[in-house]
Formats: structure tokens, sequence, C-alpha cells
């Protein structure tokens, strides 16, 4: 049903299958699981992983099947693991998107399970059709806004996402995805991650410089994670930074230190930054006291 040209068999598998499951004919989950001939795989895997030419007629035809078999209750989570199917997002085909769209908008959770240490974004970024790279970060912002779509994971090589989709895909076509699915509008504080993982890659998030009023997950202000990692700051952000002096007088929720407290304990430490922090607000020092009397608490 699923080698003929027209694919016209295709639309009859999900009916095939629920009515033999009904029916116990004996094979596991109505023969969705039987081995397609000559292709090494079975019913099921088939419908996910066909491809005739990039044709979408076969991804319409596949993913409407796979909807039916969802329906009839024939399609499980861990099928995602047992066929590797997240290894699909790595063919430069697009004829597969819709299928994968659906799949993964069903079962958004697969979007955070590695494989090998890669997760399905990884590998779209490394070797998928630009694509299918868009439809990881969109659909990881629908249901991982926090992590926005691991955007800042790391792979099995060590690379963040963000950095290997600009080195694969390209600088423009990747910024163009990212500002498309995390507008700067929608105020997510994503300059805070490009701060704290990426710092290199600061310059080309410039249109994101209104989200350093915002705090991340961990309350902290893009400040604290500046300061953190005595970043070099560009001209944009450095302006936001003094028309706002009163973050220069907010302590780290992290580590409870204040902004020159923090540029003075990193590893990087800059003596020009600490001395900057330090005169655009001379008025914390006598506070480092109180901070200092909190941390010998601590310790007791």
């Amino acid at each position: 049903a699923i080698l003929p040209k027209n694919g016209g068999g295709i639309k009859y598998i999900a009916l095939l299958a629920e009515e033999a499951s009904k029916r116990e004919v004996g094979f596991e989950r109505g023969g969705l699981l039987l081995p397609v001939p000559l292709k090494r795989i079975c019913v099921l895997d088939c419908l996910v992983r066909l491809v005739k030419g990039g044709k979408t007629l076969y991804d319409e035809l596949c993913e409407q099947a796979l909807k039916e078999i969802h329906e009839a209750g024939l399609l499980m989570d861990e099928d995602f693991d047992r066929f590797s199917w997240a290894s699909a997002c790595g063919s430069n085909n697009s004829g597969t998107l819709k299928r994968l769209n659906f799949l993964f908008g069903l079962y958004p959770k697969q979007l955070s399970v590695s494989s090998r240490g890669n997760l399905p974004i990884h590998i779209a970024a490394h070797s998928g059709s630009i694509e299918k790279f868009a439809l990881a970060v969109k659909i990881g912002m629908e249901h991982h806004s926090k992590e926005f779509a691991f955007l800042f994971e790391k792979n099995a090589k060590g690379e963040r996402t963000i950095a290997l989709a600009i080195r694969k895909k390209g600088r423009k076509r990747t910024l163009r995805i990212i500002q498309k699915y995390i507008p700067p509008s929608a105020n997510y504080p994503i300059l805070h991650s490009i701060y704290n993982y990426t710092p290199g890659l600061v310059d080309y998030f410039l249109w994101y410089v209104n989200s350093m009023d915002l705090r991340d997950a961990e309350g902290r202000l893009i400040l604290h994670i500046v300061a953190k990692n005595n970043a070099i700051l560009p001209a944009p952000v450095l302006m936001r930074l003094n028309a706002n002096k009163q973050w220069l007088e907010e302590k780290d929720p992290v580590t409870n230190l204040y902004p020159f407290m923090l540029s003075a304990s990193g590893k990087n430490k800059d003596l020009t930054m600490i001395y900057e922090l330090l005169t655009s607000c001379p008025d914390v020092i006598p506070k480092c006291l109180l901070v200092g009397k909190d941390l010998e608490k601590d310790c007791e």
C-alpha cells in the first residue's frame, strides 16, 4: 500500500490497522509494526520517513494517516525513541516537514530528549534543511519558551545550538528565523542568555536591547550577568546601562553580591570594569559592609 508511485494506498493504512487491531488478527498494533518489503523498516516507521523526491503529496498523505492512527490509539509516545524519529530532522529533504510538525506538536517533550548527546534541534541545525531548523525553533518556543527552544544547549561536541546554526545555516537565515519566532516585542530575556552562553554573538542580537529591563528565570538583571562575565559592552547596551544607574545598587539574587563585586570575583577580572562600576555608584560601597555581615552569618 505504501510503495505505489501515486501513494494511493497510504490513506487506507490507518483504517486497515484499526480494523485489524479491533478484530485481534494477531499482529501488534494492527500490523503497523510489520516490516515493509525491501525497506527494512516497519509500516509505521515508513509513514514517518517515506520521501519521494521531496514531493509534498506523500507528506500530506502520510501526515493524515498518522493523525488517523493517533486517533485510533495506535500511536505511542515511546515510538519516538523506538524508531529514532528525531533523526528525521537531519535530512536535508523537506518532504517530511508536515509529519514532523504533527509529531512534535503531539509530543513536544521529545524536543528535549537527546540522542547520543544531540537534541532534535541540534540535528536540524547541523544537517537538516533550513525549514526543519525553523520548525524546531517554532515548536520549541511554543512548548519550551523558558529554554528558548534549546538554542543555548550544547550538542555532543560542546557547541551551542545557536552558534552551530549560524555556522551551518548562515548568519542571516538563522537570525531571520530566531527573530520571527522570538520577536523583540514578545519581551523574552534572551539577551541574558546570549551574554551568559554566547557573548561573542551579542552584536548580532542588539534588536533585543529592550529586554535588558527584564529579569531572567533566576531573577537576574542583565547587569548581573554582564558583570559576572566581564563582558564587552556594545554601545546600545552601554547606553541602556548608563540610563539605569539604579541597577548598580541591586544585589544579584543568585550570589547576593553587588555588580562590582560580581565583576571582581569573576574568572576574567577586568579592573577597568570594576572601577567604572564603583565610580558610577559609589554609594554602594557602605552597603558592602552589610553584605559582608550577611556572608559571615551564612558561614556560621
